[in-house]
Parts: C-alpha cells; structure tokens; sequence
C-alpha cells in the first residue's frame, strides 16, 4: 500500500490521543527518506577507483541473499520464482551488487501486481556475460522504460520513491563494468543487469560462496 495512504487509515483507525505518535512516525518517515535520497545521490557519483572487485558464484550468491527479502515478499502478497543458473561466476564489486539488487527488487515491490511472482533469474549471455535479471507483472509506466535510469525518473507519479533507484543502478554498473537495461512488454517490466564473466586469470580479492 502506498505509504502516505497507509498513515491517512492509520489516523483514522486510532484515536485521538495517538495522533502525537501519529505526527512522530510521520516525521521519522520523512527524515528516513530524506535520508535514502542522500544517500541515492551519493552513489550517483560513484568513483570506479573505490570499488573492489572479487570473484563472485552468483547463483549462490542470491542464494544466500533472497531470504532477507522473503518476509517484505510475504507481506505485500508476492513471491519469487528463481532460475540459477550453475555456472555463473563473475568479477564484480560485491557491495556495488549488493546495492544493484537491492535497488532492483525494492523497485519490483513497488510496482508489481499485487500477489504476483517476481521473477529473478541468473544466466549467461555468450561468453563474456552473466545476465542477472528482476521481472515482475506491473501496468504499464508512464514513460519510456529508457529513460527510466535518469535521475527522478519514475515509472508512476502514484508510487512512492525517489525517483533515483535505477539510476544508483545505471551509475554501479558504469562503475564496475556492467551493463544495464530494462523493458516494458506484454504486462512483464523487465530489468536487467550484464556482469562480466569471471576468466580463469582474474584477479580475485576473495572467492564469496556459501559452500
């Protein structure tokens, strides 16, 4: 539910003597999102020199990381469908990536169909990529998918958002040599991310695997 109407039926559920609470939570809400935005724009602004590559098995990688997510899932009626595939090592920042998908699926909660399955899936893309991809049933957004990696760019005035998530994606990708794009079509809002295949001579800071 979109959260400036959630409150409104929250003030009118309680009663009045929980309206200085009320006006509390409000206002740490907005501080929060003050908050996100600075730091949005901060990533906007990534400097290629300050992320560390590492060797990373992606398919365990998500693994490991979709479960912090399941419970916002569970509670907006979604769930994910998962394909991994096996083999898909790739040098990548993991804090960059970590970011990248977070971004990703906060943005398919957003604006998915209620009850729907996201998809994520992990497969290569000829031999130099691995393709990561988040897609979700949604209505159609209100402007070119394209441009939608701008900064302040939203898919619908009706969402809450900054308008500046898929743009950190754009900027992270850039930063680390990946490449980012998304698509609207037959009801399924796409986006996807190419990450560079690990090479049997890249240099690895660490191998991150749950083994």
């Amino acid at each position: 539910m979109h959260i400036s109407l959630y409150l409104q039926q929250l003030r009118r559920e309680l009663p009045q003597n929980a309206e200085p609470a009320m006006d509390h939570l409000e206002s740490e809400i907005e501080i929060a999102r003050v908050q996100q935005m600075m730091e949005s724009m901060s990533l906007l602004s990534q400097d290629p020199g300050s992320l560390t590559p590492e060797i990373l098995h992606l398919d365990q990688w998500l693994r490991d990381l979709l479960p912090l997510y399941q419970e916002a899932a569970e509670t907006l009626g979604c769930s994910f469908e998962t394909r991994l595939d096996a083999s898909s090592s790739i040098r990548a920042s993991d804090s960059a990536l970590r970011q990248i998908f977070s971004n990703l699926i906060s943005n398919a909660f957003r604006y998915a169909v209620p009850a729907s399955a996201i998809h994520v899936s992990v497969v290569q893309d000829g031999p130099l990529w691995v393709a990561l991809s988040v897609a979700n049933p949604s209505t159609p957004p209100t402007v070119d998918p394209l441009l939608l990696a701008q900064p302040f760019v939203r898919g619908a005035n009706d969402r809450e958002g900054t308008g500046l998530g898929l743009a950190v994606v754009e900027n992270l990708c850039q930063a680390m040599g990946a490449r980012f794009s998304c698509r609207y079509a037959e009801g399924i809002f796409s986006a996807r991310v190419l990450l560079p295949r690990a090479t049997p001579d890249s240099k690895t800071a660490s191998v991150l695997a749950t083994q």
